[in-house]
C-alpha cells in the first residue's frame, strides 16, 4: 500500500512540471514550429542556445510574451490571448517567440533596429522577408 501511494505522490509531483524530462526541455506543441525554427537559426550562425531545463509554454502574462529565468531553470510564456480564436499568424507568432528567446539569451529591450526593440519592428518583420532576415541576423549578433 505504501508503494501505491508513493507512485501516485510522485506521478501527481511530476505531473506539475511543464518539463516533459527534467534533463531536457519542453515546448508546447502550438509552439514548436516557432521554436525550432529559432533554434535552426541559432544553429546556423553556430550560436549555442542552452535547451536544458528550459519550457516553452502559452499561458496568461501581461504583455505579448515573457522569459522568466531562476538559477537553474527558464519559462518562456507567450501570451494565450494570442490563441482564443485559432492558431495565430505563424509569422506574427515566430517574431513574438524570438523577441523572447532574446530575452533568454541575455537581451534587452533597445530603440534600434531590433526585435529587441518591443513592437516597433513587428510589421516590417512580417511584411518584408530581407528585412525580417536582418532582423534575425541582429538578434544573433551579440551572441
Amino acid at each position: 500500500m505504501k508503494t501505491i501511494a508513493f507512485l501516485f505522490l510522485a506521478t501527481c509531483l511530476l505531473g506539475c512540471s511543464d518539463f516533459a524530462d527534467q534533463e531536457h526541455f519542453y515546448v508546447d506543441p502550438r509552439l514548436s514550429e516557432a521554436v525550432t525554427a529559432f533554434f535552426k537559426e541559432a544553429e546556423n550562425r553556430g550560436i549555442p542556445v542552452q535547451k536544458d531545463m528550459l519550457s516553452v509554454v502559452i499561458g496568461p502574462c501581461s504583455t505579448s510574451g515573457r522569459c522568466e529565468k531562476t538559477n537553474n531553470t527558464a519559462k518562456i510564456t507567450i501570451n494565450e490571448s494570442f490563441f482564443r480564436s485559432g492558431s495565430p499568424d505563424p509569422i506574427a507568432l515566430q517574431y513574438m517567440v524570438y523577441h523572447e528567446f532574446g530575452h533568454y539569451m541575455g537581451r534587452e529591450h533597445n530603440d534600434s533596429f531590433s526585435i529587441m526593440n518591443p513592437n516597433t519592428y513587428a510589421g516590417v518583420y512580417h511584411n518584408d522577408a530581407a528585412q525580417r532576415e536582418a532582423l534575425i541576423d541582429e538578434l544573433f549578433k551579440f551572441q
